[in-house]
């Protein structure tokens, strides 16, 4: 199973006017862990960084930021959404 972390930086307008992203993320199966970070998980390893950061990009504006990384390991307290290892 791969994990993914993905997190952005909207300057091209409201959380409301992004509605479409988060509504892409939670598609994909997409968990808000922070205000702006997202986790998912990848159950069947077909996901890599570069086709999430291009699909959820299609999703952004110009002068926004996307970062999206592959992880194996984690650790961290308060989220927003519990999230397990398994």
């Amino acid at each position: 199973m791969q994990r993914f972390l993905i997190t952005y930086d909207l300057h091209g307008g409201t959380e409301e006017e992004y509605e479409d992203l988060i509504k892409a993320l939670k598609r994909r199966g997409a968990v808000r862990v922070q205000k702006s970070v997202w986790f998912l998980k990848d159950a069947d390893g077909k996901e890599n960084c570069e086709g999430l950061r291009d699909f959820f990009w299609g999703y952004m504006k110009e002068g926004d930021r996307l970062l999206v990384v592959r992880f194996d390991d984690w650790s961290g307290r308060n989220s927003i959404t519990k999230i397990s290892k398994s």
